[in-house]
């Protein structure tokens, strides 16, 4: 079985390694270094290679500034994906650099799928299969960058994507995929009551301090990626007497750890707000104290978030760690919690339209209804906070929250609901 280490990036950067110091490092099952991969870790780690490229471009100058570096977080989840391939590769006795498409990385899909290549012999998540073969992909595409391999001919479709400009008129864009990917649709998924929420953030308070529990309320209360959430800014929320106010909610700009490396504007209810300036002001400085303590010289951590044990920032490692405590269900996840927001603010939005006619209640009103308000509330409100932009987004939105409605068990007004329990 091959097997991951994770180097001393303190002993490493000291010897003049920073730019790799903190990349995993793959050995084979009798131990011997994959000189290959971790050469592939190493160029994904520095932007020497990225797959958004075509091959035989200068990946270090045609747009390293349109992307970000990957975390240590994600660099380790990299190399346990391409672990596992190569796992699998030695298992079937086959030479991942003789490994085609359609033959062998269908057939890694089919023993994962169906049990036989999963540690406890069940069928794994399609959303788990499809990111492993993502992997691969981009690592034998790699391969034939760098003239390791022969040519990685991965079978691809091209679809028409339609997008709303910056004026809100209609375009359209080409999108290449892979073919048969499988994504798992909002539709689909399961989200928890708000006795389970409350209980759930309930036991991170208890078990895990007040600093987590917050983090993990800025994602449910903005829909917030979970790199988003952990690097937010102190400083990203302005003075109290400067707040832009929109209603009862204030606008603040989202500048780091954004996909892409695009800025936008998010929107947080001005309560949990107040509670985030609160924290700023007081227990955030407890925190960093204790850090300053340690190492009088140590530069003050930009991010709003820090640990009440050392006072340094958390990681999206941490904050994934930290959500599963006392999770209603085990597929309950940061990423889930940002469904969560966008399908209850939609729900939301559509009761606040039901409710200016005369029956005012969404179950009974016509399913024409539901699709133009749920379209309108997602152009106004959700698709700006996400970042979301396409229109097959926004169907698997409508097609979710319709679905609720017609089951008549949903929530409305959640974000004041959990407030007023948090507070209580």
């Amino acid at each position: 079985m091959a097997s991951i280490f994770l180097p001393s990036s303190i002993r490493l950067s000291d010897l003049g390694y920073h730019s790799v110091a903190h990349v995993p490092v793959i050995f084979d099952s009798e131990h011997r270094y994959i000189r290959e991969v971790n050469r592939y870790l190493r160029e994904r780690a520095t932007l020497d290679w990225h797959p958004s490229f075509p091959r035989g471009k200068n990946q270090a100058t045609v747009q390293r500034r349109k992307l970000n570096y990957p975390s240590q977080s994600t660099l380790k989840t990299t190399a346990y994906r391409l672990k596992n391939f190569i796992e699998w590769c030695d298992a079937v006795n086959l030479d991942w650099r003789e490994a085609t498409y359609l033959e062998h990385l269908m057939k890694y899909r089919e023993h994962m799928a169906s049990g036989v290549w999963s540690q406890d012999g069940d069928p794994l998540a399609s959303g788990t299969i499809e990111l492993r073969i993502d992997s691969a992909c981009e690592f034998l595409i790699w391969g034939t960058d760098r003239w390791i391999r022969s040519e990685f001919k991965m079978v691809t479709g091209t679809v028409a994507v339609s997008m709303k400009t910056g004026t809100g008129k209609n375009s359209s864009r080409s999108v290449t995929h892979r073919a048969g990917r499988k994504r798992q649709a909002p539709a689909s998924l399961r989200l928890p009551e708000m006795d389970e929420i409350n209980f759930w953030l309930k036991s991170i308070k208890t078990k895990k301090g007040y600093s987590k529990w917050l983090l993990c309320r800025f994602v449910l209360q903005t829909g917030c990626r979970a790199a988003e959430a952990v690097l937010f800014r102190s400083e990203s929320l302005p003075p109290r007497e400067d707040w832009n106010l929109i209603g009862n909610q204030v606008t603040v700009r989202l500048k780091h750890g954004t996909k892409g490396g695009k800025e936008r504007d998010i929107r947080i209810p001005v309560d949990f707000a107040i509670e985030l300036d609160n924290y700023r002001s007081g227990r955030r400085l407890k925190s960093l104290s204790k850090l300053l303590k340690e190492n009088k010289k140590s530069p003050h951590p930009p991010e709003l978030f820090l640990s009440e044990y050392d006072g340094k920032p958390f990681s999206t490692t941490t904050l994934q760690r930290t959500w599963k405590i006392g999770a209603p269900y085990s597929a309950w996840s940061p990423h889930l919690g940002r469904h969560s927001w966008a399908c209850l603010t939609l729900l939301e939005h559509m009761e606040g339209e039901a409710q200016k006619y005369d029956e005012g209640n969404l179950a009974g009103m016509p399913e024409a209804f539901l699709w133009e308000a749920g379209r309108n509330a997602v152009q106004l409100h959700i698709q700006p906070q996400l970042g979301h932009v396409s229109d097959e987004t926004t169907t698997q939105y409508l097609r979710w929250a319709i679905a609720v409605v017609a089951s008549k068990d949903h929530h409305t007004s959640w974000h004041d609901e959990l407030n007023e329990r948090e507070s209580s």
